[in-house]
């Protein structure tokens, strides 16, 4: 049974944090314990970055780890009964590395000079381990001076708009994390969004079933813009 790091504990050091887990207790005497260390919960092939079968003591020291990231940890027991240990692991426990700035978020989509984008489209980008939010700016200039719109959320998409059509914009993400950390903005983007067609114009003058006089007067309607 797993005892230290307690489950969910935060900021682990990058190396050397002691497992800790329970002598098992067994009919016969214990030969070995297996430990494993993923990234995933499932502990999935190509997660598993600790896969110890022979170790004979209780506890075991953490070797390099990355910053952020959050680790998944079990351990089995191995008897003359069962000398290969597991399938019978104890319920993982998990522990997060300690925080670091994030990285530059890596902007997907809409494509960097892409045209005809609709009026409300999808903003896209990937993050790093250690960036847990993001700030999403959009602007009608490259500075950022004449914002659109400056949010923070915690997904890594999200869906503007309506912006006007036939329009230049500009858009960038920051990466944060609790720690607290922010990391530098993504490159900037932009896009341009479709040319709609123009609206009905709107007929002013003169009346509907209207009696003009001749000659006829100007005819008046609203502009579309």
């Amino acid at each position: 049974v797993p005892i230290s790091p307690a489950n969910n504990a935060t900021d682990i050091p990058l190396s050397g944090t002691a497992l800790l887990w329970r002598k098992a207790v067994s009919g016969s005497p214990i030969l070995s314990y297996h430990l494993q260390i993923a990234t995933s919960l499932n502990f999935i092939a190509g997660t598993i970055v600790v896969n110890d079968s022979s170790l004979t003591d209780t506890t075991y020291s953490t070797g390099a780890l990355n910053n952020c990231v959050k680790y998944y940890w079990r351990v089995s027991a191995k008897n003359a009964s069962c000398p290969e240990g597991g399938p019978y692991f104890d319920p993982p426990r998990n522990f997060r590395v300690v925080l670091a700035a994030p990285a530059p978020p890596t902007l997907t989509s809409p494509a960097d000079g892409g045209i005809n984008i609709p009026i409300s489209p999808t903003l896209s980008w990937t993050g790093d381990a250690c960036s847990d939010s993001y700030r999403l700016e959009v602007a009608w200039d490259a500075g950022f001076t004449q914002s659109v719109l400056d949010q923070t959320l915690n997904l890594t998409s999200s869906q503007i708009g309506p912006l006007s059509d036939d329009t230049v914009y500009y858009w960038r993400v920051t990466a944060m994390n609790a720690g607290p950390f922010t990391g530098p903005p993504s490159a900037v983007r932009l896009f341009r969004t479709v040319l709609l067609p123009p609206p009905t114009p709107t007929l002013i003058f003169p009346a509907n079933d209207a009696t003009i006089p001749l000659p006829p007067p100007p005819f008046v309607w609203s502009s579309s813009r």
